[in-house]
């Protein structure tokens, strides 16, 4: 039988992080209903013009069938915009609202404390450490994570060894 600790496994160490961050996130966070998926659109329509559905999705990992009903969820709100590509009317274009844009610019302070307290025990080059190194395990498996690389280029196999 193989020896297994759970606190030597990297995927139960990341997910008890992420279970850390929604509690610290749903703590901080004045805007009950915010969820960090809806921040992450709001912040990526915010730092940029507007975007289809599908882009929007590999820049942010998140499913399509998600991102779809995130987007519908922040336009029912009255948050984001969506309207056909007049080019491609299979596309969706999603753009912030005035109310989207208030409500980002509100919560992102809120949205950087909960990233300060989830790494506040780690020394400053430790921080920078482990911001990098998970930045390359990122993009070591995510063709998308890199905002340099050209989205219409097809997404490579994961490596495996």
């Amino acid at each position: 039988m193989v020896e297994f600790e759970l606190h030597d496994a990297p995927g139960h160490l990341l997910r008890r992080a992420q279970q850390l961050h929604a509690a610290v996130f749903a703590d901080v966070v004045s805007e009950a209903d915010l969820t960090t998926p809806q921040f992450a659109v709001l912040t990526a329509l915010r730092n940029g013009p507007e975007i289809d559905q599908v882009r929007l999705s590999q820049k942010l990992a998140i499913d399509r069938s998600t991102i779809a009903d995130v987007a519908t969820r922040l336009e029912e709100r009255g948050l984001i915009h969506r309207k056909r590509d007049t080019k491609d009317g299979r596309r969706n274009l999603l753009s912030l609202s005035a109310a989207g844009r208030a409500l980002h610019d509100r919560t992102a302070p809120e949205v950087v404390e909960v990233g300060q307290r989830l790494i506040e025990p780690l020394s400053e080059r430790d921080r920078k450490t482990l911001m990098r190194l998970l930045s390359t395990i990122i993009a070591a498996h995510d063709p998308y994570f890199d905002e340099t690389k050209d989205a219409a280029e097809p997404a490579p196999s994961p490596r495996r060894r």
